[in-house]
């Protein structure tokens, strides 16, 4: 642009980006504008100018180097653009001109390495483009490119020189919310990386919307639109309240192969996010697995504290598994918050696992599978989310990995002979993996392929079966009981196709197949499990409804359908 850019951006300051505008090129022939695929409408003025950039940047791309923009002229709804196309060329000997070093080091050059051999017309719009991505992710959001000083080698070629108009520095000044949404705004800067003071960064901008869409407790009613005038630059974010507190409630009924009898299993879980607008979530969760088995979480987790990235994490778990033990576990994280909700946590668990009836052990001439066992573990978690909708996603990546490592205490029980312990390592170092990595692919317009692989693994000479991980059920290999397969070490993956019926229902067919071992002192197990089914989320008012049919083979069985699983779900928002 040439010196009317100054009075371009003086009347993009004064003009509110939150209008669309109807784009119009002149001096460019149609046919090239539909081969740039130029658009014709932009939502705000920020926009508008950012398309001018593109244009100009694929006119470079297509050998017209010396295009450029005369001038633009604004009216409320619409910008009339004049450009200066030119003749054709392919190749060019590019100085730096005035562009930093450390700019053309960022967008992928040294300029050095440009003033040594001739560029194409290609790789000269490519550095077009990295260069005003710096400035636009650096402060400068009305940065424009362009090459001066022309000379003209050839028919083919020429020489010139880079100049950047920067346009004047913008920080975002304030973030403003309307709508009903009630959030903290330290929260809000926070989980989406862009705090009061904050130079102005395109990359981070363009994600807004996609960010907030992950959280559950905000809708985005409009994106999110950039205010400029002289002296201020705000952020406005569009947001509606939305119930994401919530009950879930899932009921199973499992037939018994043995005694042909039918069991009831339950999950209840009540969940409270944003209760207090600071992004916080408590959850406590209740189940009743098998007969005279049961498992309690407590968890709170509260993010951003002290205005910073440090969020803690705390959980209590205790699980009664019939008459054979209970277990108890504390967990006490730090989190390092990224923006989006992801994070990096380190913890510090403390962990115990105790025989609840040892007497029927007492003549035993062997060491029983169950033990007394004691951790102090410290380990790190680590969360990675980009979901296009948290609650029902078309596409996206999801990763989970937790990591621990720590001493494991045996205790001997003083109900049982002490000759038992004498091959055992009563204090030894343990090792414990666990991860989970999920991929949705879109397909056309309504539909999406999970892609999902769970593992985990323990590490240790002497695993007792109460330290085992355990398997089965709704939450991680349908088509069996709730945890009814024990492992020291597994493998899960997971195919599941599904038909988005509306924002919050679904159709889905699914495949889950496994490999799990069962090390337990000097005891080995194996197998290869699989479970195949299909199911169905549909929205009411009341809230979210579900079905799950599932089946399931092990240990080379033939599939029964009188064993067929089968779930009813329940999610309430309030």
């Amino acid at each position: 642009m040439k010196a009317s850019a100054v009075i371009l951006v003086l009347l993009i300051l004064s003009i509110k980006c939150n209008g669309q505008f109807n784009l119009h090129f002149i001096g460019v022939e149609k046919e090239i504008l539909k081969e740039i695929q130029a658009i014709e409408i932009a939502k705000d003025s920020i926009s508008a100018l950012r398309e001018v950039n593109r244009v100009e940047t694929d006119l470079y791309s297509k050998g017209y180097l010396i295009a450029n923009t005369d001038s633009i002229h604004w009216s409320p709804n619409s910008a009339n653009i004049y450009l200066n196309v030119g003749e054709t060329f392919h190749w060019a000997s590019i100085k730096k001109g005035n562009v930093a070093d450390i700019a053309l080091i960022k967008s992928g050059y040294r300029s050095r390495i440009l003033d040594q051999k001739k560029i194409n017309a290609k790789s000269i719009a490519k550095l077009h483009y990295a260069l005003l991505s710096y400035y636009e992710n650096n402060g400068y959001p009305f940065a424009s490119s362009k090459l001066t000083h022309i000379n003209y080698e050839d028919a083919l070629s020429l020489s010139a020189e880079l100049k950047i108009d920067k346009g004047p520095i913008k920080r975002i000044d304030s973030i403003i919310v309307i709508g009903t949404a009630k959030i903290s705004k330290i929260y809000l800067s926070n989980y989406i990386g862009i705090k009061q003071g904050s130079v102005y960064n395109q990359s981070k901008l363009s994600e807004i919307d996609s960010k907030l869409n992950e959280l559950s407790f905000v809708k985005v009613s409009r994106s999110a639109q950039i205010s400029f005038t002289k002296k201020y630059t705000k952020l406005y974010l569009f947001l509606d309240h939305v119930n994401s507190s919530q009950f879930n409630g899932i009921l199973g009924i499992l037939p018994d192969n043995v005694s042909g009898k039918v069991t009831i299993t339950g999950d209840a879980k009540i969940v409270l996010k944003n209760a207090f607008t600071k992004g916080e979530q408590i959850s406590l969760n209740w189940r009743k697995l098998q007969s005279l088995t049961q498992d309690l979480d407590i968890s709170i987790n509260y993010p951003f504290m002290f205005q910073g990235p440090l969020g803690v994490d705390g959980k209590l778990k205790v699980y009664k598994r019939d008459t054979s033990y209970i277990e108890l576990q504390q967990r006490l994280g730090l989190q390092y918050l990224l923006s989006g909700g992801n994070y990096l946590m380190v913890f510090f668990d403390n962990y115990s696992s105790s025989l609840l009836d040892a007497s029927k052990y007492a003549s035993s001439s062997v060491l029983p599978p169950f033990a007394d066992v004691k951790f102090k573990q410290y380990g790190i978690a680590i969360k990675q989310s980009k979901l296009d909708y948290l609650i029902n996603p078309r596409k996206g990546i999801k990763f989970d990995f937790t990591g621990s490592a720590g001493n494991k205490i045996i205790n001997k029980n003083p109900e049982l002979n002490e000759v038992l312990y004498d091959d055992v390592t009563l204090n030894s170092f343990q090792l414990k993996f666990e991860s989970t990595l999920s991929y949705f692919l879109a397909i056309g317009k309504q539909s999406t392929v999970l892609l999902k692989v769970r593992s985990g693994q323990i590490i240790n000479k002497q695993v007792f079966f109460n330290e085992l991980f355990r398997l089965g059920g709704l939450r991680t290999l349908r088509g069996f009981d709730e945890e009814s397969i024990n492992a020291s070490l597994f493998g899960i993956a997971t195919f599941e196709y599904r038909f988005l019926l509306e924002r919050n229902s679904n159709l889905y067919l699914f495949g889950d197949y496994a490999y799990y071992e069962r090390n337990v002192l000097n005891a080995h197990f194996s197998d290869r499990p699989i479970g195949f089914g299909a199911g169905i989320r549909f929205q009411t008012k009341p809230g979210i409804f579900s079905i799950n049919y599932a089946l399931g083979s092990q240990q080379g069985n033939p599939v029964l359908l009188k064993s067929a699983k089968i779930h009813f779900g329940f999610v309430n928002y309030f």
